[in-house]
């Protein structure tokens, strides 16, 4: 039986558009569960990035092992 995991890359880059550089923030998330996988991306730009860190980590806290 392989163990549960759980493992985060964070990256920060920006994005062009209408020639103005807009930078964001995007979190991968990779969640195992013996032999079930779950990969999650959040990404937003970094200007709202405070706003909306409670509900990223409410659905990566919600993503659970089936019973």
């Amino acid at each position: 039986k392989k163990s549960d995991l759980s493992k985060e890359i964070n990256q920060t880059f920006s994005i062009e558009l209408l020639g103005e550089r807009i930078p964001h923030k995007r979190k991968f998330v990779l969640k195992g569960f013996g032999s079930q996988v779950c990969f999650l991306i959040f990404q937003i730009s970094s200007e709202d990035a405070s706003k909306a860190v409670k509900g990223f980590e409410l659905i990566q806290s919600t993503i659970t092992k089936e019973k």
